[in-house]
Protein backbone atom coordinates (compact mmCIF):
# COMPACT_ATOMS: atom_id res chain seq x y z
CA UNK A 1 0.00 0.00 0.00
CA UNK A 2 1.35 3.53 -0.20
CA UNK A 3 2.10 5.50 2.35
CA UNK A 4 1.83 9.40 3.23
CA UNK A 5 3.26 11.75 5.64
CA UNK A 6 1.29 14.36 6.79
CA UNK A 7 3.16 17.57 8.51
CA UNK A 8 2.13 20.59 10.21
CA UNK A 9 0.63 22.15 7.73
CA UNK A 10 -1.87 19.15 7.30
CA UNK A 11 -2.76 18.78 10.75
CA UNK A 12 -3.57 22.29 11.29
CA UNK A 13 -7.50 23.24 11.57
CA UNK A 14 -8.88 25.80 9.61
CA UNK A 15 -11.35 28.35 10.97
CA UNK A 16 -14.35 26.08 9.98
CA UNK A 17 -12.91 23.47 11.58
CA UNK A 18 -11.99 25.37 14.21
CA UNK A 19 -15.67 25.83 15.16
CA UNK A 20 -17.11 22.88 14.20
CA UNK A 21 -14.37 21.50 17.06
CA UNK A 22 -15.93 23.85 19.25
CA UNK A 23 -19.55 23.54 18.19
CA UNK A 24 -20.00 20.00 18.02
CA UNK A 25 -16.67 18.38 19.86
CA UNK A 26 -16.90 20.86 22.83
CA UNK A 27 -20.15 21.56 22.84
CA UNK A 28 -19.28 25.56 23.16
CA UNK A 29 -21.18 27.89 21.15
CA UNK A 30 -18.44 30.77 20.56
CA UNK A 31 -19.26 34.23 18.28
CA UNK A 32 -17.23 34.48 15.31
CA UNK A 33 -15.22 37.18 16.19
CA UNK A 34 -13.55 34.47 18.98
CA UNK A 35 -12.98 31.77 17.00
CA UNK A 36 -11.53 33.79 14.74
CA UNK A 37 -9.12 34.65 17.08
CA UNK A 38 -8.46 31.64 18.42
CA UNK A 39 -7.54 30.41 15.06
CA UNK A 40 -4.96 33.23 14.58
CA UNK A 41 -3.61 32.85 17.78
CA UNK A 42 -3.62 29.09 17.76
CA UNK A 43 -2.59 28.36 13.87
CA UNK A 44 -4.91 25.85 14.17
CA UNK A 45 -3.12 23.74 16.57
CA UNK A 46 -5.32 21.06 18.22
CA UNK A 47 -3.92 20.95 21.48
CA UNK A 48 -4.07 24.65 21.85
CA UNK A 49 -7.64 24.82 20.95
CA UNK A 50 -8.66 21.58 23.11
CA UNK A 51 -6.39 23.15 26.25
CA UNK A 52 -8.47 26.68 25.52
CA UNK A 53 -11.95 24.96 25.11
CA UNK A 54 -11.41 23.23 28.68
CA UNK A 55 -10.26 26.70 30.22
CA UNK A 56 -13.71 28.24 29.02
CA UNK A 57 -15.77 25.77 30.65
CA UNK A 58 -14.11 27.29 33.77
CA UNK A 59 -14.12 30.63 32.65
CA UNK A 60 -17.27 31.39 30.27
CA UNK A 61 -16.70 34.77 29.74
CA UNK A 62 -14.84 34.50 25.88
CA UNK A 63 -13.05 38.20 26.30
CA UNK A 64 -10.86 37.34 29.73
CA UNK A 65 -9.79 34.03 27.99
CA UNK A 66 -8.45 35.70 24.81
CA UNK A 67 -7.18 38.64 27.30
CA UNK A 68 -4.84 35.93 28.75
CA UNK A 69 -4.05 33.42 26.03
CA UNK A 70 -0.72 33.55 25.57
CA UNK A 71 2.23 31.32 25.63
CA UNK A 72 2.46 31.84 29.49
CA UNK A 73 -0.96 31.16 30.09
CA UNK A 74 -0.14 28.49 33.22
CA UNK A 75 -2.31 25.80 31.81
CA UNK A 76 -0.07 25.64 27.92
CA UNK A 77 2.88 26.55 30.76
CA UNK A 78 2.32 23.49 31.91
CA UNK A 79 1.52 21.11 29.18
CA UNK A 80 4.31 22.42 27.24
CA UNK A 81 7.02 22.00 30.10
CA UNK A 82 5.50 18.05 30.50
CA UNK A 83 4.89 17.29 27.21
CA UNK A 84 7.58 19.03 24.92
CA UNK A 85 10.37 20.96 26.62
CA UNK A 86 11.34 18.71 29.27
CA UNK A 87 11.46 15.69 26.91
CA UNK A 88 14.09 17.01 24.82
CA UNK A 89 17.90 16.59 25.32
CA UNK A 90 19.74 19.38 27.15
CA UNK A 91 21.41 20.51 23.92
CA UNK A 92 17.69 20.80 22.26
CA UNK A 93 16.64 22.55 25.60
CA UNK A 94 19.22 24.78 25.08
CA UNK A 95 18.64 25.57 21.68
CA UNK A 96 14.79 26.35 22.12
CA UNK A 97 15.38 28.76 24.81
CA UNK A 98 17.96 30.84 23.39
CA UNK A 99 16.93 30.88 20.04
CA UNK A 100 13.57 31.77 21.27
CA UNK A 101 14.86 35.54 20.92
CA UNK A 102 14.54 35.59 17.68
CA UNK A 103 11.16 36.56 15.09
CA UNK A 104 12.74 34.67 12.70
CA UNK A 105 15.55 31.44 12.12
CA UNK A 106 18.27 30.85 10.46
CA UNK A 107 21.19 28.04 10.04
CA UNK A 108 23.19 31.03 10.48
CA UNK A 109 21.73 33.31 12.81
CA UNK A 110 20.98 30.63 15.26
CA UNK A 111 24.82 29.73 14.99
CA UNK A 112 25.65 33.31 16.23
CA UNK A 113 23.34 33.70 18.75
CA UNK A 114 22.80 30.22 20.24
CA UNK A 115 26.63 29.08 20.28
CA UNK A 116 29.13 31.40 18.30
CA UNK A 117 31.71 29.09 18.96
CA UNK A 118 29.52 25.82 17.31
CA UNK A 119 30.54 24.32 13.97
CA UNK A 120 29.68 26.25 11.11
CA UNK A 121 26.54 23.71 10.21
CA UNK A 122 25.55 23.54 13.73
CA UNK A 123 22.65 25.94 13.50
CA UNK A 124 21.31 24.28 10.40
CA UNK A 125 21.29 20.85 11.77
CA UNK A 126 19.61 22.07 15.30
CA UNK A 127 16.78 23.10 12.83
CA UNK A 128 16.74 20.44 10.64
CA UNK A 129 16.03 18.21 13.67
CA UNK A 130 13.56 20.47 15.25
CA UNK A 131 11.59 20.47 11.90
CA UNK A 132 11.43 16.93 11.21
CA UNK A 133 10.52 16.23 15.20
CA UNK A 134 6.93 18.67 14.17
CA UNK A 135 8.59 21.19 17.23
CA UNK A 136 6.23 24.00 16.19
CA UNK A 137 8.73 24.95 13.62
CA UNK A 138 7.27 26.75 10.59
CA UNK A 139 9.49 27.22 7.30
CA UNK A 140 9.24 30.80 5.66
CA UNK A 141 10.67 29.91 2.63
CA UNK A 142 10.21 26.95 -0.48
CA UNK A 143 13.87 26.22 0.43
CA UNK A 144 13.27 25.44 4.11
CA UNK A 145 16.28 28.06 5.25
CA UNK A 146 14.52 30.48 7.17
CA UNK A 147 11.80 29.67 9.92
CA UNK A 148 9.96 30.97 12.72
CA UNK A 149 8.14 28.92 15.73
CA UNK A 150 4.90 29.02 16.88
CA UNK A 151 3.92 32.66 18.46
CA UNK A 152 2.61 30.55 21.51
CA UNK A 153 5.72 27.94 21.44
CA UNK A 154 7.46 30.80 20.80
CA UNK A 155 6.01 32.86 24.34
CA UNK A 156 6.36 30.02 26.06
CA UNK A 157 10.02 29.73 25.74
CA UNK A 158 10.61 33.31 26.09
CA UNK A 159 8.39 32.82 29.84
CA UNK A 160 10.62 29.81 30.61
CA UNK A 161 13.88 31.76 29.55
CA UNK A 162 13.27 35.05 31.60
CA UNK A 163 12.76 32.48 34.65
CA UNK A 164 15.69 30.41 34.28
CA UNK A 165 18.32 32.45 32.33
CA UNK A 166 17.65 35.86 32.65
CA UNK A 167 21.27 37.05 32.77
CA UNK A 168 22.14 35.48 29.09
CA UNK A 169 19.05 37.27 27.49
CA UNK A 170 21.37 40.73 27.11
CA UNK A 171 24.03 39.20 25.61
CA UNK A 172 21.46 36.94 23.14
CA UNK A 173 20.10 40.36 21.87
CA UNK A 174 23.80 41.70 21.18
CA UNK A 175 24.51 38.44 19.42
CA UNK A 176 21.55 39.14 17.53
CA UNK A 177 21.85 42.66 17.00
CA UNK A 178 25.56 42.04 15.63
CA UNK A 179 24.32 39.71 13.23
CA UNK A 180 21.76 41.62 11.64
CA UNK A 181 23.73 44.24 11.43
CA UNK A 182 26.07 42.14 8.99
CA UNK A 183 23.40 40.71 6.97
CA UNK A 184 22.41 44.46 6.41
CA UNK A 185 18.83 44.25 8.56
CA UNK A 186 19.59 47.40 10.19
CA UNK A 187 15.84 47.19 11.37
CA UNK A 188 16.08 43.90 13.24
CA UNK A 189 19.54 45.09 14.14
CA UNK A 190 18.27 48.28 16.06
CA UNK A 191 15.53 46.15 17.64
CA UNK A 192 17.66 43.74 19.03
CA UNK A 193 20.58 46.57 20.18
CA UNK A 194 17.52 48.47 22.07
CA UNK A 195 16.16 45.25 23.71
CA UNK A 196 19.72 43.88 25.10
CA UNK A 197 18.56 46.86 27.60
CA UNK A 198 22.31 48.68 26.73
CA UNK A 199 21.63 51.96 25.74
CA UNK A 200 25.15 53.02 24.97
CA UNK A 201 25.31 49.76 22.91
CA UNK A 202 22.43 50.81 20.58
CA UNK A 203 23.64 54.16 20.61
CA UNK A 204 27.14 52.75 18.96
CA UNK A 205 25.10 50.34 16.56
CA UNK A 206 23.11 53.63 15.16
CA UNK A 207 25.91 55.85 15.40
CA UNK A 208 27.93 53.75 13.05
CA UNK A 209 25.01 53.30 10.46
CA UNK A 210 24.05 57.35 9.94
CA UNK A 211 25.89 58.31 7.04
CA UNK A 212 24.53 54.57 5.05
CA UNK A 213 20.71 55.64 6.22
CA UNK A 214 20.62 58.83 5.17
CA UNK A 215 22.67 58.04 2.06
CA UNK A 216 19.48 55.22 1.15
CA UNK A 217 16.90 57.84 2.61
CA UNK A 218 16.05 55.66 5.18
CA UNK A 219 15.70 58.45 7.56
CA UNK A 220 12.59 57.64 9.06
CA UNK A 221 13.61 54.39 10.68
CA UNK A 222 16.67 56.01 11.62
CA UNK A 223 14.62 59.16 13.39
CA UNK A 224 12.42 55.55 15.00
CA UNK A 225 14.92 54.52 16.79
CA UNK A 226 16.70 57.22 17.77
CA UNK A 227 13.50 58.27 19.64
CA UNK A 228 13.71 55.36 21.76
CA UNK A 229 16.73 56.26 22.94
CA UNK A 230 16.48 58.03 26.32
CA UNK A 231 17.02 61.67 26.02
CA UNK A 232 20.38 62.00 28.07
CA UNK A 233 21.98 59.13 25.72
CA UNK A 234 21.03 61.34 22.70
CA UNK A 235 22.12 65.04 24.09
CA UNK A 236 25.32 63.26 24.58
CA UNK A 237 25.83 62.26 21.27
CA UNK A 238 25.97 65.15 18.44
CA UNK A 239 25.63 63.16 15.39
CA UNK A 240 22.36 61.52 16.77
CA UNK A 241 21.20 64.94 17.28
CA UNK A 242 21.65 65.68 14.21
CA UNK A 243 20.52 62.81 12.36
CA UNK A 244 17.39 62.89 14.23
CA UNK A 245 17.46 67.11 12.72
CA UNK A 246 17.96 65.74 9.78
CA UNK A 247 14.93 63.16 9.76
CA UNK A 248 12.41 66.13 10.95
CA UNK A 249 13.86 68.05 7.97
CA UNK A 250 13.01 65.40 5.50
CA UNK A 251 9.40 64.55 6.87
CA UNK A 252 8.91 68.58 6.87
CA UNK A 253 8.36 68.20 10.16
CA UNK A 254 9.71 72.00 10.91
CA UNK A 255 9.21 72.44 14.58
CA UNK A 256 10.48 69.43 15.65
CA UNK A 257 13.43 70.28 13.52
CA UNK A 258 13.94 73.85 15.42
CA UNK A 259 13.11 72.38 18.61
CA UNK A 260 16.14 69.37 18.46
CA UNK A 261 18.64 72.32 16.32
CA UNK A 262 18.10 74.79 19.57
CA UNK A 263 18.26 71.74 22.12
CA UNK A 264 21.63 70.75 20.50
CA UNK A 265 23.02 73.91 20.11
CA UNK A 266 22.67 74.42 24.05
CA UNK A 267 23.90 71.08 25.07
CA UNK A 268 27.25 72.10 23.20
CA UNK A 269 26.83 75.80 24.34
CA UNK A 270 27.42 73.91 27.80
CA UNK A 271 30.08 72.04 26.64
CA UNK A 272 32.25 74.76 25.29
CA UNK A 273 32.32 76.32 28.71
CA UNK A 274 33.96 73.60 29.98
CA UNK A 275 37.95 73.20 30.03
CA UNK A 276 38.72 71.30 27.27
CA UNK A 277 40.34 68.64 29.30
CA UNK A 278 37.42 68.43 31.45
CA UNK A 279 34.88 68.11 29.22
CA UNK A 280 32.36 65.00 29.95
CA UNK A 281 29.78 63.30 28.10
CA UNK A 282 29.99 62.26 24.19
CA UNK A 283 30.44 65.41 22.78
CA UNK A 284 33.42 66.03 20.94
CA UNK A 285 36.50 67.87 21.06
CA UNK A 286 38.91 69.89 18.34
CA UNK A 287 38.26 69.18 15.01
CA UNK A 288 35.29 67.16 15.39
CA UNK A 289 33.38 70.01 17.05
CA UNK A 290 33.97 72.06 14.15
CA UNK A 291 32.35 69.07 11.84
CA UNK A 292 29.41 69.30 14.31
CA UNK A 293 29.50 73.31 13.62
CA UNK A 294 29.36 72.73 10.11
CA UNK A 295 26.45 69.79 10.09
CA UNK A 296 24.50 73.16 12.35
CA UNK A 297 24.67 75.68 9.32
CA UNK A 298 23.58 72.78 6.74
CA UNK A 299 20.63 72.02 8.91
CA UNK A 300 19.92 75.76 9.67
CA UNK A 301 20.62 76.37 5.89
CA UNK A 302 17.86 74.02 4.75
CA UNK A 303 15.25 75.45 7.45
CA UNK A 304 15.72 78.50 6.07
CA UNK A 305 15.39 77.75 2.68
CA UNK A 306 12.04 75.68 3.42
CA UNK A 307 10.75 78.93 5.12
CA UNK A 308 11.74 81.10 2.27
CA UNK A 309 14.40 83.07 3.12
CA UNK A 310 17.08 82.58 0.45
CA UNK A 311 19.94 85.22 1.80
CA UNK A 312 19.73 83.62 5.41
CA UNK A 313 20.25 79.94 3.53
CA UNK A 314 23.26 81.60 1.67
CA UNK A 315 25.04 82.85 4.87
CA UNK A 316 24.54 79.20 6.88
CA UNK A 317 25.47 77.75 3.58
CA UNK A 318 28.70 79.58 3.53
CA UNK A 319 29.28 78.80 7.22
CA UNK A 320 29.19 74.98 6.50
CA UNK A 321 31.48 75.87 3.91
CA UNK A 322 33.92 76.85 5.93
CA UNK A 323 33.29 74.14 8.52
CA UNK A 324 33.36 71.49 6.67
CA UNK A 325 36.86 71.78 4.57
CA UNK A 326 37.05 67.92 4.08
CA UNK A 327 36.29 66.94 0.54
CA UNK A 328 34.55 63.92 1.79
CA UNK A 329 31.90 63.31 -1.66
CA UNK A 330 28.84 62.47 1.24
CA UNK A 331 29.68 65.78 2.53
CA UNK A 332 29.78 67.70 -0.90
CA UNK A 333 26.71 66.23 -2.87
CA UNK A 334 25.10 67.73 0.71
CA UNK A 335 26.52 71.29 -0.36
CA UNK A 336 26.05 71.27 -3.49
CA UNK A 337 22.14 70.50 -2.88
CA UNK A 338 22.15 73.83 -1.04
CA UNK A 339 23.58 75.65 -3.47
CA UNK A 340 21.31 74.03 -6.20
CA UNK A 341 18.31 75.19 -4.07
CA UNK A 342 19.57 78.62 -3.51
CA UNK A 343 19.72 79.43 -7.14
CA UNK A 344 16.10 77.90 -7.49
CA UNK A 345 14.86 79.47 -5.38
CA UNK A 346 16.41 82.72 -6.35
CA UNK A 347 14.89 82.10 -9.77
CA UNK A 348 17.98 81.81 -11.84
CA UNK A 349 17.35 78.83 -13.60
CA UNK A 350 20.11 78.30 -16.03
CA UNK A 351 21.84 78.32 -12.63
CA UNK A 352 19.87 76.12 -10.89
CA UNK A 353 19.82 73.24 -13.83
CA UNK A 354 23.45 73.77 -14.12
CA UNK A 355 23.97 73.11 -10.20
CA UNK A 356 21.54 70.22 -9.89
CA UNK A 357 23.22 68.25 -12.89
CA UNK A 358 26.15 69.20 -11.04
CA UNK A 359 25.22 67.58 -8.14
CA UNK A 360 23.76 64.87 -9.26
CA UNK A 361 27.10 63.71 -10.46
CA UNK A 362 28.72 64.34 -6.77
CA UNK A 363 25.92 62.31 -5.35
CA UNK A 364 26.87 59.46 -7.99
CA UNK A 365 30.02 59.37 -6.72
CA UNK A 366 29.12 59.38 -3.18
CA UNK A 367 26.68 56.52 -3.30
CA UNK A 368 24.49 59.31 -1.76
CA UNK A 369 20.85 58.33 -3.02
CA UNK A 370 19.30 60.38 -0.74
CA UNK A 371 20.81 63.55 -2.59
CA UNK A 372 20.42 61.88 -5.76
CA UNK A 373 16.96 61.76 -6.05
CA UNK A 374 15.92 64.95 -4.85
CA UNK A 375 18.60 66.50 -7.01
CA UNK A 376 17.00 64.83 -10.25
CA UNK A 377 13.55 65.37 -9.14
CA UNK A 378 13.98 69.25 -9.12
CA UNK A 379 16.03 69.21 -12.07
CA UNK A 380 12.83 67.79 -13.79
CA UNK A 381 10.66 69.97 -12.05
CA UNK A 382 13.06 72.53 -12.94
CA UNK A 383 12.83 71.53 -17.00
CA UNK A 384 9.06 70.48 -17.05
CA UNK A 385 8.18 74.67 -15.77
CA UNK A 386 10.67 75.37 -19.15
CA UNK A 387 8.16 73.01 -21.32
CA UNK A 388 10.97 70.36 -21.53
CA UNK A 389 8.69 67.45 -20.68
CA UNK A 390 10.37 64.79 -22.47
CA UNK A 391 13.61 65.89 -20.91
CA UNK A 392 12.52 65.79 -17.58
CA UNK A 393 10.63 62.23 -17.67
CA UNK A 394 14.03 60.61 -19.10
CA UNK A 395 15.75 62.51 -15.68
CA UNK A 396 12.83 61.01 -13.57
CA UNK A 397 13.72 57.99 -15.17
CA UNK A 398 16.88 57.68 -13.93
CA UNK A 399 16.05 58.85 -10.45
CA UNK A 400 13.39 55.61 -9.92
CA UNK A 401 16.58 53.75 -11.33
CA UNK A 402 18.77 54.61 -8.92
CA UNK A 403 15.68 54.35 -5.77
CA UNK A 404 15.80 50.39 -5.82
CA UNK A 405 17.14 48.91 -3.29
CA UNK A 406 19.79 46.08 -3.44
CA UNK A 407 16.73 43.66 -2.68
CA UNK A 408 14.77 44.77 -5.89
CA UNK A 409 12.02 46.44 -4.06
CA UNK A 410 11.40 50.72 -4.10
CA UNK A 411 12.90 52.21 -1.34
CA UNK A 412 10.37 54.85 0.33
CA UNK A 413 11.88 57.80 -1.71
CA UNK A 414 10.81 56.58 -4.87
CA UNK A 415 7.29 56.87 -4.09
CA UNK A 416 8.47 61.42 -4.72
CA UNK A 417 9.98 59.86 -8.28
CA UNK A 418 6.91 58.47 -8.52
CA UNK A 419 4.50 61.28 -8.18
CA UNK A 420 6.59 63.35 -10.11
CA UNK A 421 6.24 60.81 -12.77
CA UNK A 422 2.75 60.85 -12.59
CA UNK A 423 2.23 64.57 -13.13
CA UNK A 424 4.37 64.67 -15.94
CA UNK A 425 2.35 61.85 -17.28
CA UNK A 426 -0.99 63.59 -16.91
CA UNK A 427 0.07 66.68 -18.16
CA UNK A 428 0.70 64.77 -21.48
CA UNK A 429 -2.87 63.12 -21.20
CA UNK A 430 -1.63 59.45 -20.24
CA UNK A 431 -4.03 58.88 -17.46
CA UNK A 432 -3.68 55.69 -16.88
CA UNK A 433 0.01 55.13 -16.70
CA UNK A 434 -0.31 58.87 -14.69
CA UNK A 435 -2.72 56.53 -12.20
CA UNK A 436 -0.75 54.13 -11.76
CA UNK A 437 2.72 56.25 -10.48
CA UNK A 438 0.68 58.19 -8.25
CA UNK A 439 -1.04 55.95 -6.46
CA UNK A 440 1.97 53.64 -5.92
CA UNK A 441 4.11 57.43 -4.99
CA UNK A 442 1.02 58.05 -2.13
CA UNK A 443 1.36 54.69 -0.97
CA UNK A 444 5.71 54.94 -0.56
CA UNK A 445 5.53 58.21 0.73
CA UNK A 446 2.14 58.86 2.69
CA UNK A 447 4.10 57.38 5.98
CA UNK A 448 7.26 59.53 5.45
CA UNK A 449 7.26 62.25 3.05
CA UNK A 450 3.77 63.77 3.86
CA UNK A 451 5.05 66.58 1.50
CA UNK A 452 5.15 64.93 -1.57
CA UNK A 453 2.32 62.52 -0.28
CA UNK A 454 0.14 66.06 -0.26
CA UNK A 455 1.26 66.62 -4.10
CA UNK A 456 -0.05 63.52 -5.07
CA UNK A 457 -3.02 63.54 -3.41
CA UNK A 458 -3.81 66.76 -5.33
CA UNK A 459 -2.44 65.33 -8.47
CA UNK A 460 -4.43 62.26 -8.36
CA UNK A 461 -7.36 64.43 -7.50
CA UNK A 462 -6.93 66.32 -10.92
CA UNK A 463 -6.86 63.43 -12.68
CA UNK A 464 -9.60 61.92 -11.65
CA UNK A 465 -11.52 64.62 -11.85
CA UNK A 466 -10.43 64.77 -15.34
CA UNK A 467 -12.05 61.17 -15.96
CA UNK A 468 -15.38 62.18 -14.54
CA UNK A 469 -14.82 60.75 -10.95
CA UNK A 470 -16.59 63.47 -9.13
CA UNK A 471 -17.06 61.47 -5.72
CA UNK A 472 -13.65 59.87 -5.99
CA UNK A 473 -12.03 63.28 -6.67
CA UNK A 474 -13.60 65.04 -3.46
CA UNK A 475 -12.72 62.54 -1.29
CA UNK A 476 -9.37 63.33 -2.37
CA UNK A 477 -9.42 66.49 -2.18
CA UNK A 478 -10.95 65.87 1.47
CA UNK A 479 -8.04 63.93 2.36
CA UNK A 480 -5.04 66.48 0.91
CA UNK A 481 -6.41 69.03 3.51
CA UNK A 482 -6.16 66.59 6.51
CA UNK A 483 -2.88 66.33 4.98
CA UNK A 484 -1.81 69.94 4.55
CA UNK A 485 -3.34 70.90 7.79
CA UNK A 486 -1.01 68.25 9.69
CA UNK A 487 2.03 69.63 7.59
CA UNK A 488 4.06 71.86 8.62
CA UNK A 489 6.30 72.51 5.81
CA UNK A 490 4.31 75.51 4.12
CA UNK A 491 1.86 78.49 5.65
CA UNK A 492 0.29 78.42 2.37
CA UNK A 493 -0.35 74.44 2.24
CA UNK A 494 -3.63 74.40 3.77
CA UNK A 495 -4.81 77.81 1.47
CA UNK A 496 -3.23 76.07 -1.78
CA UNK A 497 -5.28 73.05 -1.18
CA UNK A 498 -8.13 74.98 -0.64
CA UNK A 499 -8.12 76.94 -3.96
CA UNK A 500 -7.45 73.54 -5.97
CA UNK A 501 -10.51 72.42 -4.19
CA UNK A 502 -12.38 75.40 -5.09
CA UNK A 503 -10.76 75.37 -9.20
CA UNK A 504 -12.03 71.49 -8.94
CA UNK A 505 -15.59 72.20 -7.64
CA UNK A 506 -16.46 75.33 -10.26
CA UNK A 507 -15.09 72.90 -13.16
CA UNK A 508 -17.52 70.48 -11.93
CA UNK A 509 -20.48 73.21 -11.47
CA UNK A 510 -20.73 72.43 -7.84
CA UNK A 511 -21.14 76.15 -6.26
CA UNK A 512 -21.95 74.87 -3.05
CA UNK A 513 -18.72 73.13 -2.75
CA UNK A 514 -16.83 75.39 -4.15
CA UNK A 515 -18.36 78.22 -1.61
CA UNK A 516 -17.02 76.28 1.26
CA UNK A 517 -13.74 75.57 0.08
CA UNK A 518 -13.47 79.89 -0.85
CA UNK A 519 -14.79 80.63 2.89
CA UNK A 520 -11.92 78.37 4.07
CA UNK A 521 -9.24 80.33 1.71
CA UNK A 522 -10.75 83.10 3.07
Amino acid sequence: GWVGELGAEELRFTGEEVSQFFSQTMGLHLPRETVLVLEERTEGWIAALKLAAISLRNQPDPGSLLAGFHGDAHYLVDFLSEEVLYRQPEQVRRFLLRSSILDVLSGPLCNAVVDPDAQPEYGTAMLDRLERANLFLTPLDPQHEWFRYHPLFADFLRHVQEETMVEEVPVLHKRAAAWFEGYGDLDEAFKHALASEDPEYAADLIERNIELLIKTGDLPVLTRWIGKLPGEVVRERPYLSLARIWGSIAAFQIDNAGYWLADLERSIESVEKQPVGERIGGLPDGDRLWNVYGWLAICRSTLALMSGDVQQAAEYSREAVRYLTDKNPFVQSLLSLEDSLYFILSGDTSRAIEKLRETAQIARLANNLLVLVVANCQLAETLALQGRLSQALVTLQKAHLAAIGPDGDPLPMAGIVDIEIGEILYERDRLAEAKEHLERGIRLTKPWWSLSSLDGTIALARLLQSQGDFEGSQALVDEASQLALGTESSQWDDAITSAVAVRLALLRNDLAQATKGWRKVG
